[in-house]
């Protein structure tokens, strides 16, 4: 028995210690996200509301990503006279522990740049995949909704505490010595442990269970010692107003479903999170907003329309130069036309301005709200725009070199510059590289031409069949007649003779070039 007793003081002691060395803000963290990760798991069963790959901590690649250590931050930048305040508030000295573990002047992760693919410019190249990729990493609304989910799980496993078997003890130690020229003189050694269990129960009731130990040591005399033991069982059940399930229940009800309103919100939210990268449209009612000025794809239209103003300046600097020569040559009489031509030109060239402008402000509103900064470097590009390019990109560019080229040429009292000769070469080299692509484009149409007409047949039947009264389809959209003549317009042309006539014109510039006499 005198061993049973010990071993029960010595096992109260240890736990209340032990209880005590484990209370670090380390173990509180890991324990909250055990806790709360094991509530997702279990409300994330349905397969209609699934959460896939959830995590709060953000990723390594992620402005958001705190490198240092999560238990023992250092002091971060602050406002000189509001961090005052820290160390002396109403003339009462505050802590003197705010820099024990350092100081630092990073506010985000300071290596989440070096995470980013560039291009040989410096610019991150960015198609519609790489925009979601980037606002998952860095998008504060993203993370935001991350951490509502965990908060609204933290209530849930708190109100399910309340309900969990809760484990109590204490341990407390008297030593008591009284003089020998006192009545009972003597020194005794008392310690008292308790150890117990309670519990809530849904009816509103609690039951408790504790056992109490107390074991006394008189340490004059011969020395003696005694123990005693109490175990006490008690239920109490409220049998009036409040006391219902309905009632006692009712909070950690309503944390539940609004965990549940918070999970399904979640899923929304990652649904759309393409579509409002992409489009720059978001669901409703899922508590977030979205600033992307149209998304991704505006701003594949705005440099589609960018390119068109080019190739639209490109033809009104012509025809402006040919007027000109023109009117210089008698051949047109009336200067307003010329004149009307230049204010075309020019009222082209401001609206280009306008467009560029505009498109420089939506990249940065838009890489705003993916979460980066706004003086990132970035290129826009995406394979979806292909295939609403009518004139290739690179063959704009090369129109607007032979028009500075034409215009150097034009300029009589000018002399040429040194490096004339260089540029024509490019020019050549580059429009022989547009002639080869254009080959190649006439040819896959002419190998396509077979398969092209019996899908648009197998179209013209399937919409034939299915077009309801009073409802109308462009023909356009899947007659293969209406293709065939768009084909035959092509062949009329005689594309291989004028790109023959063309490279002629390339060679002979090419044999003028290389001629040793000056320009």
């Amino acid at each position: 028995m005198n061993r049973f007793f010990c071993f029960l003081c010595l096992f109260a002691l240890s736990a209340v210690c032990g209880g005590n060395a484990g209370c670090s803000r380390q173990h509180y963290r890991t324990k909250a996200d055990h806790e709360i990760y094991s509530v997702l798991r279990q409300g994330n069963n349905d397969p209609r509301w699934k959460v896939n790959d959830y995590r709060i901590t953000p990723d390594t690649a992620s402005r958001m990503f705190d490198p240092l250590h999560p238990d023992r931050e250092p002091m971060p930048c602050d406002d000189p006279a509001a961090h005052k305040k820290m160390h002396c508030v109403d003339g009462m000295r505050g802590s003197t522990h705010w820099h024990d573990n350092g100081n630092t002047q990073h506010v985000e992760n300071p290596h989440w740049r070096q995470y980013l693919l560039v291009n040989e410019k410096g610019e991150v190249p960015l198609d519609k995949d790489k925009a979601v990729e980037l606002a998952r990493l860095h998008s504060p609304e993203y993370q935001n909704t991350l951490e509502n989910l965990y908060l609204a799980a933290m209530k849930v496993s708190q109100e399910r505490f309340g309900y969990d078997v809760q484990f109590f003890g204490g341990d407390s130690v008297l030593y008591k010595n009284v003089g020998s020229a006192r009545t009972g003189s003597g020194a005794t050694w008392n310690q008292n442990a308790n150890i117990g269990a309670k519990r809530a129960m849904a009816t509103g009731g609690t039951w408790v269970v504790d056992l109490a130990n107390s074991i006394t040591w008189t340490l004059t005399g011969q020395g003696s010692w005694r123990a005693e033991s109490l175990l006490n069982v008690g239920v109490t059940q409220p049998l009036l107003r409040g006391a219902s399930r309905k009632v006692v229940l009712e909070k950690l009800t309503q944390t539940e479903r609004d965990f549940l309103a918070e999970l399904r919100k979640m899923v929304l939210f990652q649904q759309g999170h393409y579509t409002r990268i992409v489009t720059g449209t978001a669901p409703q009612n899922v508590g977030v907003s979205f600033k992307g000025g149209g998304g991704f794809y505006r701003l594949l239209a705005n440099q589609i329309q960018i390119q068109n103003q080019r190739q639209n300046i490109i033809g009104l600097e012509e025809n402006l130069d040919r007027f000109v020569e023109m009117f210089a040559a008698g051949q047109v009489s009336d200067v307003y036309q010329v004149e009307e031509t230049r204010q075309s030109l020019l009222m082209a060239q401001s609206r280009l301005l306008e467009q560029t402008n505009r498109y420089q402000a939506s990249i940065e509103s838009y890489i705003s709200s993916l979460g980066l900064p706004p003086d990132l470097k970035v290129s826009i590009n995406d394979p979806l725009l292909e295939q609403f390019q009518f004139t290739s990109p690179s063959l704009t560019v090369l129109m607007e070199d032979i028009a500075d080229v034409l215009a150097m040429i034009r300029k009589k009292d000018r002399p040429l510059p040194e490096k004339f000769r260089d540029e024509i070469r490019n020019v050549v080299r580059r429009a022989e590289g547009e002639i080869a692509i254009l080959e190649q484009d006439l040819a896959a149409l002419k190998k396509s031409m077979p398969e092209r007409r019996k899908s648009l047949k197998s179209l013209e039947a399937f919409l034939v069949g299915r077009i309801k009264e009073g409802e109308r389809v462009s023909p356009i959209i899947y007659d293969p007649n209406i293709f065939e003549n768009r084909v035959a317009k092509l062949k009329g042309a005689d594309i291989p003779k004028n790109l023959s006539r063309l490279r002629a014109t390339f060679t002979l510039i090419d044999l003028i070039v290389h001629t040793e006499e000056p320009f």
